[in-house]
């Protein structure tokens, strides 16, 4: 598997790293990860998610290879990038996984852009109080 790091500048001043796979015309399904990880650490989804979507792995900002110019004030600033990136890449609407820390910014993103969102899905997610999702939107549990 060819993993070629790809570059998105923001409008922010960040520069946000990320993988893709997949065909480019196929759903956009964005994944982010656990604290303390990369993008690369999505790498073992990639063979099965690439068939149907068009996968893209994310660094966060000050993750892996994107850029720390400015340290995130909240969780809502992630939130804040993911929408900038989806800006640069021309991507309307996405799903979005999220695994721990990263559970918090796909939350807050739909929270915050309810329209650029179609599906989301969390794995292991972390409480943080400041999470717009939880504030924003009635939580449904089973």
């Amino acid at each position: 598997m060819e993993n070629n790091v790809k570059y998105a500048n923001l409008t922010n001043g960040e520069t946000i790293a990320y993988l893709e796979f997949g065909n480019i015309s196929s759903p956009p399904l964005i994944m982010t990860y656990g604290n303390f990880s990369t993008k690369e650490s999505n790498l073992p989804f990639v063979p099965k998610l690439k068939e149907s979507y068009r996968l893209i792995l994310i660094d966060l900002r000050g993750y892996g290879d994107s850029s720390y110019k400015k340290v995130p004030l909240s969780i809502e600033d992630l939130a804040d990038d993911i929408n900038f990136f989806l800006t640069q890449l021309k991507i309307e609407k996405t799903s979005l996984i999220g695994l721990s820390l990263g559970c918090t910014a796909v939350l807050n993103f739909a929270a915050k852009y309810p329209g650029k969102t179609d599906k989301v899905v969390v794995i292991s997610p972390v409480p943080f109080t400041e999470c717009l999702y939880f504030t924003k939107i009635k939580v449904k549990t089973l």
